[in-house]
Order: structure tokens, then C-alpha cells, then sequence
């Protein structure tokens, strides 16, 4: 399955980025990101203009302060959910957030799929399941292996 080539969307509502969705033999369509999918709306996609999108960490998905950097990704297919059956892919470049970008810079993707773990269990306070603690670290062992270079500012 080919990653899609899509002008990426935005929700109109709460302005997050969308996850774009190609059933197969069925219309794409745009929803929230599981991290975004307790927002209470159904997603209203808009093409994303500039200044528009609330951004998140790419890494924990913690909300993007003015500190945050952009690690250059070429685009990559993760695989397979194992619940919906569907392939996920990733285009564009990972947005980092301040706390992340020191642990990538230097490396530690261990510790960063830590600090992602703690920033889910904060927001939900509960035990993340094991198997969403594999998928970061898989994920993340993914993003390093596509990286296209070092940390660079936003602009």
C-alpha cells in the first residue's frame, strides 16, 4: 500500500491535525488521531493554512509551545493495527516539543519512549497498556531509522 499524497487537514473545531484514511475500495476520509479522539466533536477537515493548526509534540503530544523543534522524516509505512487491520503511514517531517528535542538530540530514544509513557499516563491516569508502550518504541525505533538529519528550529 502506497502512502497518500493528500494535502493534509485540520479539524476546523479544535484545530488539530487529522489522520488521513484510505479504505481500501472505499472513499479517504479524515478523522482526529487517537491522541485527539476524546475532543468531543466529530472532525470538520479543512485544508491547513498557515497559523491555523494547534500543534502537538509528535513524540508525547504534549501541546506545542513557541519552544519546539522539527526533525526532518522521509515518509515511511509503520505497518499494521493489530485491532482495525488497517496499515498506517507517516508523512512530513515530526515536530518535537522542548522536552523531547534534548532526548533526541542526544540520543535517547529509550528515555524518550519513558517520557512519553509518563505524559500518557499523566493525561489518563492510568497504567498505559503494554502494548501501546511496544508501539512507541517501535514507532520511534521507525522515525530514527527515516530521520533525514538533525533537529533544526522551526524556522
Amino acid at each position: 500500500m502506497n502512502i497518500p499524497n493528500s494535502t493534509p487537514r485540520a479539524c476546523r473545531v479544535c484545530r488539530r491535525a487529522l489522520a488521513h484514511h484510505m479504505p481500501a475500495g472505499e472513499p479517504e476520509f479524515w478523522d482526529h488521531y487517537p491522541s485527539d479522539s476524546l475532543q468531543g466533536h466529530r472532525a470538520v477537515p479543512v485544508e491547513v493554512e498557515v497559523g491555523f493548526l494547534r500543534g502537538r509534540c509528535d513524540f508525547c503530544t504534549s501541546d506545542l509551545g513557541s519552544d519546539f523543534w522539527i526533525l526532518p522524516v522521509a515518509d515511511f509505512l509503520a505497518g499494521e493495527d493489530p485491532v482495525t487491520g488497517r496499515t498506517q503511514g507517516f508523512q512530513d517531517d515530526w515536530s518535537a516539543c522542548g522536552d523531547c528535542a534534548p532526548l533526541i538530540d542526544g540520543n535517547q530514544w529509550t528515555a524518550l519512549a519513558r517520557r512519553t509513557q509518563d505524559v500518557w499516563e499523566k493525561a489518563h491516569g492510568i497504567a498505559a497498556p503494554p502494548a501501546k508502550v511496544t508501539g512507541w518504541r517501535h514507532l520511534f525505533r521507525l522515525v530514527r531509522r527515516h530521520a533525514r538529519g538533525s533537529l533544526r528550529p522551526p524556522h
